[in-house]
């Protein structure tokens, strides 16, 4: 697994995984005129938290932790390999 890491730009997010051949990737954009501060107090700023908590850290979440344990077996696998 291969972890594309959370990348803040100034109008936009993006984040992603690749695993097994797949490729996990949005990005979130919001209009040019939209500062932080401005669209956090709009619905649009509403939906872009829901997004976020419900959708984006648990996949996140998720990608990470395939990834620390594919990185785990691999060390454990190299150790019973150098241990013959």
């Amino acid at each position: 697994m291969q972890w594309l890491d959370g990348l803040t730009t100034q109008h936009s997010l993006h984040f992603g995984c690749y695993f097994q051949g797949l490729v996990v990737v949005a990005t979130l954009t919001l209009p040019m005129f939209f500062l932080v501060a401005e669209w956090e107090k709009t619905s649009l700023g509403k939906s872009i938290r829901f997004f976020r908590s419900s959708f984006l850290q648990p996949l996140l979440k998720s990608c990470k932790e395939e990834m620390e344990s594919g990185y785990k077996a691999k060390i454990q696998q190299t150790k019973n390999s150098l241990s013959w």
